[in-house]
């Protein structure tokens, strides 16, 4: 007499479960973000004392990001398709690139952007487009 022995199938109910929340979270449009967004984005976009930037450098670096930040919402809030407007942003932020290089110099933009990437990584869950803008 042989033990009996249960046939274990894969957990199919957990694949079709994850393919669920994967569909989701794919499905999720670009929109007009939350109104705290730009707050929360400008609060991780501040750059920190290490840096060691003069004020002009500073001021000069805090109104780029607010006006960079304006344009990625009204892209958000725009008229064109989730492709479209995912580019345009993008196109936004390798521009950028350049422009931080003039305020902050090319090693001090390195630093800087290390920074942002810790700072936005907890937005990232929160705002979709906080992937976008780095």
């Amino acid at each position: 007499c042989t033990p009996y022995r249960p046939v274990v199938n894969p957990p199919y109910f957990l694949i079709v479960i994850f393919l669920g929340f994967s569909l989701q979270a794919e499905g999720q449009k670009i929109g007009l973000p939350e109104p705290d967004f730009k707050k929360d984005m400008l609060f991780a976009f501040e750059p920190g004392m290490d840096l060691g930037l003069n004020d002009n450098q500073r001021s000069e670096l805090m109104e780029n990001n607010s006006q960079f930040l304006d344009k990625v919402v009204d892209i958000a809030g725009g008229p064109g398709t989730d492709t479209s407007k995912m580019i345009k942003i993008n196109d936004m932020v390798s521009d950028r690139e350049d422009v931080m290089e003039t305020i902050l110099g090319k090693d001090t933009m390195k630093k800087y952007r290390k920074q942002l990437k810790k700072a936005i990584k907890p937005y990232k869950s929160k705002y979709k487009l906080a992937k976008l803008v780095i």
